[in-house]
């Protein structure tokens, strides 16, 4: 899993801020990794029989994509988001 999730480290990046004005970006990266085990494992844990599907689209790749990003299909399915934006 990679991109933003909700709650993760990723909001609060400015406490990766060196003192030099530059950012820690590996421990960053460490901490998201942290962070997306624990949101993988607490999924898998509520939902013992999911199936694990990855699906990349975007509202700017036609309607068909506009469709999946806010039509409201994943409201229906248990789902973790990571964005890209």
């Amino acid at each position: 899993m990679h991109g933003y999730l909700e709650g993760g480290p990723d909001h609060h990046w400015e406490s990766f801020r060196l003192p030099n004005g530059d950012y820690d970006w590996k421990a960053l990266d460490v901490e998201r990794c942290k962070y997306r085990q624990e949101v993988m494992k607490k999924f898998m844990e509520e939902n013992p029989d999911a199936a694990i599907y990855c699906f990349h689209y975007g509202d700017d790749n036609g309607q068909y994509e506009g469709a999946l990003e806010h039509g409201g299909l994943f409201d229906y399915l248990p789902h973790i988001v990571s964005s890209h934006h």
